[in-house]
């Protein structure tokens, strides 16, 4: 995992701010980025280069919250898509997503125990 650390940290959400621009060239890479590095990382979980328990303690949260945001954003004209189709173009995102929904931990956090 360690060696596919590198490409996983290439993984950031977009500000309030970049979401007000996402035509300028710059953001348009940066999701082109995300979404290309959801469906790398899914390609080695799917492979079997990646433990799924292991990849969903890393990065399962924060993946997810990404792979919202992504899905959320309108059409975006530079690339004639919207987030939503976008992921759709990169399936094996969508089944890592799916996976990690249905392992995320559902600890009880002590801080909200009466």
């Amino acid at each position: 995992m360690l060696d596919l650390w590198p490409e996983m940290t290439k993984l950031t959400f977009l500000s309030n701010e970049e979401l007000s621009k996402l035509n300028q060239p710059e953001i348009v890479n940066r999701i082109l980025t995300n979404v290309n590095t959801m469906e790398k990382i899914a390609f080695w979980w799917s492979s079997e280069l990646l433990d799924g328990a292991t990849l969903q303690k890393e990065i399962g949260g924060s993946y997810l919250k990404l792979y919202t945001q992504i899905y959320g954003l309108p059409k975006i004209d530079a690339l004639n898509r919207s987030g939503e189709q976008l992921l759709k173009q990169n399936p094996l995102a969508g089944t890592l997503k799916e996976y990690f929904e249905k392992h995320q931990s559902h600890e009880v956090n002590p801080e909200n125990l009466p």
